[in-house]
């Protein structure tokens, strides 16, 4: 009888302890973070998207830039939270030699902003570092503006769509109500034929703050 006992009481301790843990974790918290983006333009890149307006050209392109972005998120447990967010994924610079329909140049940029919402699954860790992965959705705006030379006429063209995300990060809790993380996200196929299409690579690091 009194093993039983022994046994209910360290039974119930433990369930105490996960609830006590649980609900230390809990909570509304919201964040900063800033690094930086890579976009993997495909498809041809700015020579495609100078194309579809019927110039033809050869273009240099630099893909990275800062990005950096907001979020407010809940945590619901050790293992879950949602997030919501902004996210300004920079720009890329582009230089172009036209060719044709009449030889001369171009410069412009490509640029990509949008909100976010992602499901977060988390692994704690010892020495409070915990592993997340990241699932989402962007509603992404991305634009390409270009102006050329005298004969070089291109207009400014844009292209708004959701698309997905995903990622994975390193976090650490300095103290209860303060975190910082490390993290690389993924926004997947962003633009279109008009504005270069490709893919956005976020290397960030951030701060979180628990309310």
């Amino acid at each position: 009888m009194l093993l039983r006992q022994r046994i209910l009481a360290t039974a119930l301790l433990g369930l105490g302890a996960t609830a006590a843990m649980a609900a230390d974790k809990a909570g509304w918290y919201g964040g900063i973070n800033v690094g930086r983006r890579d976009f993997r333009q495909n498809d041809g890149g700015v020579d495609s998207a100078l194309a579809n307006q019927g110039i033809t050209a050869s273009s240099s392109t630099d893909s990275k830039d800062t990005g950096y972005g907001f979020d407010l998120g809940y945590q619901f447990n050790p293992n879950f939270a949602l997030e919501g967010g902004y996210v300004d994924l920079g720009k890329s610079k582009f230089n172009s030699n036209v060719t044709a329909p009449l030889p001369g140049t171009a410069d412009g940029r490509v640029k990509a902003r949008g909100l976010t919402f992602s499901a977060l699954g988390i692994v704690p860790l010892r020495n409070d570092f915990s592993l997340y992965g990241r699932l989402g959705l962007i509603h992404a705006k991305t634009e390409f503006e270009a102006s050329g030379s005298p004969g070089v006429a291109i207009s400014g063209t844009s292209e708004t769509k959701t698309r997905g995300l995903y990622g994975v990060g390193l976090n650490y809790d300095i103290t209860k109500s303060l975190a910082t993380r490390v993290e690389w996200t993924r926004y997947a196929k962003l633009g279109d034929v008009s504005t270069t299409k490709g893919d956005v690579d976020l290397y960030s690091v951030g701060l979180n703050v628990k309310f």
